[in-house]
């Protein structure tokens, strides 16, 4: 793996006191996960200190790790140490969900303090509001190919927020392809701001990502070619929607061979400040 590369966005809110949101998806932790991958980001994370830790989905690359003891305790003791620094809100990916054994793991995951598995569900504090969205699996697999819009609107009409007011309102999907559609974003408006993974940066090289702030991608998921939205920021109306590139570029599941190619790419974390600071927030 290469460097951290650490992106930071200004996003307005109203409270006085600034908050700092660390986002990173798809980590896709599996048998050849190495310790150094978390280590690189636990050292920006205690270098940072951020309020908040959310994964948008694909924390494991496949359920069946769940299974092997020893190397889950080493992915349970990281996700413990980010939480002895940070609250970390996890929302579900496809890669996270297909079993049921996932499901389990992932609701004892919830009972280790200052993690926040959201099934569905919202957590809520005096400074944030925010709702994990866990789309059920035929939204990915189904006999049509492509990611369902359908069964997003079903499901987010589904929602029962318990947002209350004032407070800044933030939406995890770790899906962001459909939710540019225009029959999407109206059901979008009671968030302030969206997270997403799931595109891994469209595997657009660092060198390119770097000095390129368009949306579109080379490569997205199911071997999609050219995706329009799988990185950076888009503004859904009056909701901005933020891409994490990913932790893990090439899953092993996905492309086994090739990704051993992985260290070609950086990990990539937003920070995201959320700040009363019209001027900062003004900032690309």
């Amino acid at each position: 793996m290469n460097k951290v590369d650490v992106k930071k966005d200004y996003v307005y809110y109203k409270k006085k006191e600034e908050k700092v949101i660390y986002h990173m998806a798809d980590i896709h932790f599996n048998m050849n996960t190495k310790s150094s991958l978390f280590d690189k980001i636990l050292k920006n994370i205690e270098k940072d200190k951020p309020d908040y830790i959310i994964i948008t989905g694909d924390l494991l690359d496949t359920p069946e790790i769940i299974k092997n003891k020893s190397k889950i305790h080493e992915l349970v003791d990281y996700l413990s140490r980010f939480a002895s620094i940070s609250k970390v809100i996890i929302a579900l990916g496809n890669h996270d969900i297909y079993l049921d054994n996932g499901i389990k793991f992932f609701k004892k995951i919830n009972e280790i303090k200052n993690i926040y598995v959201l099934i569905n569900e919202d957590y809520i504090d005096d400074y944030i509001y925010v709702y994990g969205m866990m789309l059920p699996s035929e939204y990915y697999y189904n006999v049509l190919g492509y990611e369902d819009e359908n069964i997003l609107i079903d499901s987010i009409k589904k929602m029962k927020l318990n947002k209350p007011k004032n407070v800044f309102s933030i939406g995890l999907f770790h899906s962001p392809v459909c939710l540019t559609s225009e029959n999407v974003i109206n059901y979008l408006k009671d968030f302030n701001l969206i997270l997403s993974g799931h595109m891994h940066s469209g595997m657009v090289p660092n060198i390119i990502s770097k000095y390129s702030s368009g949306n579109r991608g080379i490569i997205g998921p199911f071997r999609k070619w050219f995706p329009k939205v799988c990185r950076g920021k888009v503004l859904l109306k009056d909701t901005l929607l933020i891409i994490n590139g990913g932790v893990t570029k090439l899953s092993y599941k996905s492309a086994r061979h090739l990704s051993k190619l992985n260290f070609l790419y950086n990990i990539s974390i937003n920070k995201i400040i959320l700040t009363n600071d019209k001027i900062k927030c003004l900032k690309k």
